[in-house]
């Protein structure tokens, strides 16, 4: 391991704890979760009053990139004056699958078993795509359930939103029209009717409404997921204008459209927590190295059940995870050194769950050693790396890794009522 790579810490301020300390403020518990004791706003504990809870995750959001929206966007000014924004760590890997699900249920990617968009399912034999529940090389979203692949196959941890629904905590999602209806909706927000979106104008117009009705009995939690911001970032950079730009329209409708609409009594009882999955780090698309260029790399690869083919490589161009030939594994990290040298590190699998960098919890996900392979390849600075040109290699931003950009990312926590103030 070399002194730039810093694993997260999953026992203190890291978003696997965000559910729990939800749970501690929406059920006024006396033990006070040291995450809310040391990261929520002042006034926001247990008892403080809180029977609402909108949690705003922002997909692909670093912390540092806040600094580039802090003289546009009035909420992020008036939430460090009036509430909090820290940074905490992501998981890892750093990506969607392992952050949103650990969100859903407050458990580490060792535990809960979906790594990454692109991971090896041992009981298929094959590389699957988790979030789109679907083989590599298919074109239909969800076509595993065809297969009579149970959703539990993605996820059988407990969630957030069953954890809700057994404590009478009235639950919403607000999420994107491009994602849901899906299979790995239903796994994350299991019982939950989604309340869908097609922008950021309808999206706060409908957060809007749904407190205006206010069809609920007495406590509730709103999850609203917002996508396009990484999307964007993917294309043009995580710092790029444009990707700016959404961020800005985002922060400002929300306030336009539902913040400053409120029913005071009902923003002094709603807590508005804002958090990511993992930030984005730019890249160099001009300088990905392929791997399927190396034929000796395709020999020393672990071969699927028919002894011949071999187990491609999964994961993103910021984390490639390799199934190596079990007596091969020396020569294929030695091999990797030298073609790498100083442009990437190059990590036994089994050494990083020791280390746990993939979480602290003492059990795992029953095909997790699988899922990790043998060897981990993290490039280092701008560089990415995958088996061939697709088009995540033409990207300029990206995750996966472990660099500050890619694991720092912000929480930010307030009072609604505490925005309105003076306004």
């Amino acid at each position: 391991m070399t002194s730039e790579l810093v694993p997260p810490e999953y026992a203190g301020p890291n978003i696997v704890n965000v559910p729990g300390a939800l749970q501690t403020l929406l059920l006024d518990m006396d033990t006070i979760h040291p995450f809310t004791n040391q990261f929520f706003a002042a006034g926001l504990e247990a008892g403080s009053g809180v029977k609402n809870v909108v949690l705003l995750i922002v997909d692909g959001l670093g912390y540092g990139v806040l600094d580039e929206l802090l003289p546009d966007v009035a909420i992020i000014p008036d939430m460090l004056g009036n509430g909090t924004i820290n940074p905490i760590d992501s998981i890892f890997p750093t990506t969607t699958a392992a952050g949103i699900t650990a969100l859903a249920c407050g458990k580490s990617p060792k535990a809960h078993g979906l790594l990454e968009w692109i991971i090896y399912s041992k009981k298929l034999d094959a590389r699957i795509h988790s979030v789109l529940f679907k083989r590599f090389e298919s074109k239909l979203r969800d076509s595993l359930a065809d297969e009579k692949i149970s959703i539990k196959y993605l996820l059988s941890q407990p969630t957030l939103a069953r954890w809700c629904a057994d404590n009478a905590i009235s639950h919403f999602t607000h999420v994107s029209h491009a994602i849901s209806p899906s299979k790995f909706s239903e796994a994350v927000y299991p019982g939950t009717k989604p309340i869908r979106f097609q922008n950021s104008s309808d999206m706060s117009v409908n957060l809007r409404r749904t407190f205006a009705n206010k069809a609920w009995p007495d406590k509730s939690l709103h999850v609203v997921y917002w996508g396009d911001y990484d999307s964007i970032a993917h294309e043009h950079g995580p710092t790029s204008e444009q990707a700016l730009e959404d961020l800005r329209q985002l922060f400002r409708i929300l306030y336009d459209n539902w913040i400053k609409l409120m029913d005071r009594r009902l923003a002094a009882e709603t807590a508005l927590l804002i958090v990511a999955d993992h930030g984005q780090i730019d890249v160099n698309p001009e300088t990905v190295t392929y791997l399927k260029r190396h034929k000796k790399i395709k020999a020393l690869l672990k071969r699927h059940a028919d002894g011949k083919t071999p187990i491609l490589p999964w994961g993103s161009p910021r984390d490639v995870f390799l199934a190596v030939q079990k007596d091969k594994i020396p020569e294929m990290k030695k091999l990797l050194a030298r073609m790498f040298g100083d442009k990437a590190d190059i990590i036994e699998s089994r050494y990083a769950l020791e280390q746990g960098w993939f979480g602290a919890e003492p059990s795992m996900h029953k095909e997790f050693l699988s899922r990790i392979g043998d060897l981990i390849i993290l490039p280092r600075d701008d560089a990415m790396v995958w088996w061939e040109d697709v088009p995540t290699t033409h990207f300029k931003g990206m995750h996966g890794g472990l660099s500050d950009a890619e694991r720092i990312v912000p929480f930010g926590t307030v009072r609604v009522s505490d925005l309105l103030d003076g306004r």
